[in-house]
């Protein structure tokens, strides 16, 4: 039909590259080999990573760095007051890079730009970037500037998330966030209505 558009997608893989020790590996060690998902099972990693790390050009850090299952602890140690307020971070990588980037409070270009990744390890690299600068983050009035709250007073409405999409009777779609607490609010003198209402009654 005329005005209509269509298009084919195809949609890429997620690159996941794998350790970058594997081919010159001490196979002797792989009996103390563990996969990173605690501080315990880190440091016992962490024994095995600096020995295999004396064969190549580089120290173990640098590897840390792009270890997708490290990036997701510290993401993890991030987001801490969002699971103690009842939500739910995927433990998987690949599913907490995406989770991040649709959740994390930011800038649509920047939210972008994080979905334009093919890598995992890449996207974890820079949300963790964006969330080692969480505690600077401040919500705003868009009139008249004034600090509201701050980004670890949001509150998770339910297990996904921190963000909930609410489509008014208009067919407006807002992004909503909650917050524990607020401060320097000012009402405005319209009269209460609960037409546009999240909490109708």
């Amino acid at each position: 039909a005329e005005g209509r558009i269509s298009a084919d997608v195809k949609i890429l893989p997620e690159i996941e590259l794998g350790s970058p020790f594997y081919e010159d590996r001490l196979t002797s060690l792989d009996r103390l080999r563990t996969i990173p998902i605690d501080e315990a099972t880190c440091k016992r990693q962490d024994r095995v990573t600096r020995q295999e790390s004396i064969m190549t050009p580089w120290p173990a850090w640098v590897y840390h760095q792009f270890n997708p299952r490290r990036l997701s602890l510290r993401i993890h140690k991030y987001l801490r007051f969002v699971q103690l307020r009842g939500s739910k971070i995927p433990d998987d990588p690949v599913e907490l890079s995406f989770w991040v980037a649709q959740n994390l409070i930011m800038k649509d270009k920047v939210k972008i730009s994080l979905l334009e990744l093919d890598c995992a390890i890449h996207r974890l690299q820079m949300e963790a970037k964006l969330l080692s600068r969480l505690h600077e983050k401040i919500f705003v009035c868009s009139k008249c500037h004034i600090t509201i709250a701050k980004q670890v007073d949001v509150f998770p409405m339910n297990v996904e998330g921190l963000q909930s999409a609410y489509c008014n009777p208009a067919g407006a779609i807002h992004e909503t966030v909650t917050l524990y607490k607020a401060q320097s609010l000012i009402l405005n003198n319209d009269p209460p209505s609960t037409e546009y209402s999240w909490f109708p009654g």
